[in-house]
């Protein structure tokens, strides 16, 4: 497969931008070779390779879509011309062959497709850049459910740049920061003790395979009961995404 073009987007960049200079290189290389040729790279670090298995599903889907909308194009070719023989019993509806004709529409609908087609990306990439961090609150954001809960976990003062890596990898490999909240919040009534017989770290609940078994339910407990004269919170405060 060989392609003159692929739609890069800017989320991708937003990304890899704690990565290392030689591991964004890495992956543009690694994501031009696929965009462009279907070759994928197998030298790639762990954590490049995380970031460009979400580009590679991301290209594939707009490869699908493309094929898709040369499918169509081609079969409302077909019916177009079929309908000019049917109705005029000659090749066009001057008498020629209708090759103008036909380039013609084709290229009304090659318009009108590709501005639909930009037009969803558009708003996909809208939406993906909203998949940005507020780290400041998510410090906030962690603490206050190990509070809530009366968990055992450690709080935190500080994202690392190791931390911001691996919670923009999740990002990246399409956990959204909802999920990521909704693990913290599950982390903070999990049995940690009685299942692996320790209790983890924050870097620990942040790698992504453990990221997903505590989002599985693998560690929970149930919630904790309710003492006697504690009041709900009325609001939950610092949201990841504000």
């Amino acid at each position: 497969m060989r392609k003159e073009s692929f739609v890069f987007y800017r989320s991708w960049v937003d990304a890899i931008k704690d990565l290392s200079d030689n591991e964004r290189l890495s992956f543009y290389e690694a994501t031009i070779e696929y965009g462009c040729n279907g070759n994928k790279r197998t030298d790639l670090s762990p954590l490049v390779n995380m970031a460009f298995k979400f580009v590679k599903a991301s290209i594939d889907k707009d490869k699908e879509r493309y094929d898709e909308i040369c499918k169509k194009r081609s079969e409302a070719g077909k019916k177009h011309r079929g309908n000019q023989y049917t109705k005029n019993g000659t090749n066009g509806t001057n008498g020629t062959n209708g090759t103008d004709n036909d380039n013609d529409n084709d290229n009304d609908n090659d318009n009108d497709n590709d501005n639909v087609s930009l037009s969803n990306e558009s708003e996909k990439d809208k939406e993906r850049e909203k998949e940005t961090v507020n780290f400041e609150n998510l410090i906030k954001n962690f603490n206050w459910y190990v509070d809530r809960n009366n968990s055992p976990l450690r709080k935190i003062t500080t994202i690392t740049e190791k931390r911001k890596k691996a919670i923009n990898a999740l990002l990246v490999n399409g956990y959204t920061k909802r999920d990521i909240e909704k693990v913290f919040e599950m982390a903070s009534k999990a049995d940690f003790q009685g299942a692996i017989g320790r209790v983890p770290d924050f870097d620990w609940l942040i790698i992504e395979d453990n990221f997903v078994r505590i989002e599985e339910g693998n560690f929970q407990k149930g919630a904790p009961k309710k003492q006697v004269g504690e009041k709900e919170p009325t609001k939950r405060v610092n949201d990841l995404w504000k």
